[in-house]
């Protein structure tokens, strides 16, 4: 992903929480960063949520 010209975009349920070492390798591995920078939006459990779970991650050509 590093290598291409044009914005990317890779969001879903990642089956991690966020400060969980996996998602910081993928982020730095592919050139990736948190949509919401710093802030954090729970999305697990549903009902009443309180951890986050669910990501959007962007790689947009003029932050390269």
């Amino acid at each position: 992903m590093r290598k291409t010209t044009k914005p990317v975009i890779v969001a879903g349920d990642f089956n991690t929480y966020w400060g969980d070492h996996e998602l910081y390798l993928f982020m730095q591995a592919a050139g990736l960063s948190n949509a919401n920078g710093r802030a954090v939006y729970p999305s697990y459990p549903s009902g009443s949520p309180r951890k986050e779970l669910d990501f959007i991650f962007a790689q947009l050509p003029e932050s390269r």
